[in-house]
């Protein structure tokens, strides 16, 4: 099977999806108390796109959305975007065939995860400094 097959790329979201989750679990309790849902929002697929729905308790919900791209050999580029927020580019390298993929996801998962709550807290403080102003006026 080619690198940049249509299945590696599901494995690796797989895999990432999984990762985020798992990260989300342990990060969010540290940062605010209790957890926010990541919810993947399409089925699997081939794709080498995919996007997430973020949820929490007052009223957040984000769209995430993360695209792999193959550079070659066994390494891809893991692309994120919170809305239509800046990207961020994050490098991953697929084991060969005797490693696993489960075993580097979780440390790449837990980075992803971390800067994408930076970019929604971001835009959470952004929103409710847009609704002070707005109630002010």
């Amino acid at each position: 099977m080619s690198a940049s097959s249509p299945d590696s790329f599901r494995r690796i979201t797989d895999v990432l999806s999984q990762s985020l989750k798992q990260a989300f679990d342990e990060v969010c309790p540290e940062r605010y108390g209790g957890p926010l849902t990541l919810r993947r929002t399409e089925p699997p697929s081939c794709d080498p796109a995919v996007s997430f729905r973020l949820e929490g308790p007052a009223s957040i919900a984000l769209r995430i959305h993360v695209r792999v791209s193959h550079v070659g050999g066994n390494v891809y580029d893991i692309t994120t975007r919170v809305e239509d927020g800046p990207t961020r580019c994050f490098t991953f390298s697929e084991p060969d065939c005797s490693g696993s993929s489960l075993s580097i996801a979780p440390y790449l998962g837990k980075k992803i995860a971390r800067h994408l709550l930076d970019e929604v807290e971001q835009r959470l403080g952004q929103e409710m400094l847009r609704k002070r102003v707005v109630a002010d006026e």
